[in-house]
């Protein structure tokens, strides 16, 4: 049921932490949501793939490309594709005032994968914002 919501390939995660990849992938399997995951932009290969997915779900703090960075080349190049931020640390812990206008949401992975994985599934439902904008946290 959750499938044929999706249009394209369902949600792209790119996370480093592989543990968290695989616990991402488990309940994505378990909800029968399309995920795929990479550890990084460079192993996604191009970014021209970006447009395959409907869904992009980043790490806020990647190493080389971090997931705001990512979020600024979604918003140009791929605006119908909403982003989702996923940290360890809280919005309140983070930086940026203003986010990129394909960021939708932060989550903080505390929250749980369930919580991450429902939240990119009720995206699919939403407009696209065209003005940036600070997401407000989950609660």
């Amino acid at each position: 049921m959750i499938r044929q919501q999706f249009k394209k390939k369902g949600i792209l995660l790119i996370e480093d932490d592989l543990a968290y990849g695989a616990l991402m992938t488990a309940a994505a399997k378990a909800e029968n949501v399309p995920l795929t995951v990479f550890a990084s932009l460079a192993d996604m290969g191009s970014f021209a793939r970006m447009g395959e997915f409907d869904v992009a779900i980043f790490d806020y703090a990647l190493d080389n490309v971090n997931g705001v960075e990512m979020s600024e080349y979604v918003t140009a190049f791929f605006s119908e594709v909403p982003v989702i931020l996923i940290s360890a640390y809280r919005l309140d812990q983070v930086k940026e005032k203003r986010w990129p206008a394909s960021v939708r949401r932060f989550i903080s992975k505390d929250m749980g994968v369930r919580s991450i994985l429902s939240a990119a599934v009720a995206e699919l439902r939403k407009p696209i914002r065209s003005e940036a904008r600070r997401p407000q946290p989950e609660s």
